[in-house]
């Protein structure tokens, strides 16, 4: 496989206008400004994907459609970071409830059962990550030696990142 040639600006927009993509809505110098403040060529041209393309090139295919398409992109990326967070709190809340209702559960039981029925790899990555946080939490390593790895859930809970629930 060839390697392609790292464009500078200018060459990208010469990149474009091969590819049949116009520049009657917005300016080359606006065009410029985007692609050096606001996002990158391999991007925009994905969305163009969207467009019918011929031997000539993309038909009807305006930059601003493609911007239009990028600020689309980073409304929704957006969003679903937002819901991913909810989503996190939402279940962290829930396993935190659950727990305190259950008068069998002293909350260590429940994170050393978690803690086995996991692989040695996750074992060790929860561990590395349950320091670090520790670390970052107390500022102090003679603590995280007190405390142990005897986590209570809700400690736990609070620890972990929504990877960490697959």
């Amino acid at each position: 496989m060839q390697q392609k040639p790292k464009l500078i600006i200018n060459e990208q927009i010469k990149h474009l206008k091969k590819l049949n993509i116009t520049f009657e809505n917005t300016t080359e110098n606006q065009a410029k400004s985007f692609l050096a403040k606001h996002s990158y060529l391999f991007k925009l041209k994905s969305f163009a994907k969207n467009y019918r393309k011929d031997a000539n090139g993309y038909q009807n295919l305006d930059f601003e459609y493609l911007v239009k398409f990028s600020s689309l992109d980073s409304i929704f990326r957006s969003l679903v970071l937002e819901l991913s967070l909810v989503c996190e709190h939402l279940i962290k809340t829930q396993i935190c409830a659950i727990s305190s209702e259950n008068l069998r559960d002293d909350g260590y039981e429940t994170v050393r059962e978690f803690q086995e029925n996991i692989d040695e790899k996750k074992r060790q990555t929860l561990k590395n990550q349950t320091v670090f946080t520790l670390e970052k939490l107390l500022k102090n390593t003679a603590n995280i030696c007190h405390y142990g790895f005897l986590l209570r859930l809700q400690i736990l809970v609070s620890l972990l990142g929504f990877m960490n629930f697959t």
